[in-house]
């Protein structure tokens, strides 16, 4: 979102309603609640803010806000690897499945990140260039 900008997250709440969004904002907007059953949850204190480190990172890696409430100032947001979107938490609400029933650090997210992200492109079980090429030593 372009008009997101470093600033408490009440004040910026407007921007974050689809009902404020102009219809650039609005194309292929996803909702993350439309992509499965469930999305890691990550916990860290800059979340409490919009903008933070972590989002813009995201940003840079492809991901895109999909939820239609605002960021409620909560130190945890939601992110779906697979369809690249992030939820800022919501208090007293879980607004989709936790992958694994509990949350993470962004340092464990990245690591996980970091593995799928070595197979950005690949078939399903292509690991080093051919079809079930995996090598059950890689995970020692």
């Amino acid at each position: 979102m372009t008009k997101e900008k470093e600033t408490n997250s009440t004040d910026a709440l407007k921007y974050l309603y689809l009902e404020n969004w102009n219809d650039e904002m609005l194309k292929g907007y996803t909702s993350i609640l439309k992509t499965g059953s469930e999305a890691i949850l990550i916990v860290d204190e800059q979340f409490r803010k919009l903008n933070s480190p972590f989002v813009q990172w995201l940003r840079s890696e492809g991901f895109h806000y999909g939820f239609h409430h605002g960021n409620y100032g909560d130190p945890w947001m939601y992110v779906n690897l697979t369809a690249k979107l992030y939820a800022y938490g919501m208090p007293g609400i879980s607004v989709i499945q936790p992958t694994g029933n509990h949350a993470i650090t962004i340092s464990q997210f990245k690591k996980i990140y970091a593995i799928y992200k070595k197979y950005e492109g690949h078939d399903i079980f292509d690991f080093h260039g051919g079809q079930f090429d995996y090598n059950s030593s890689d995970d020692r």
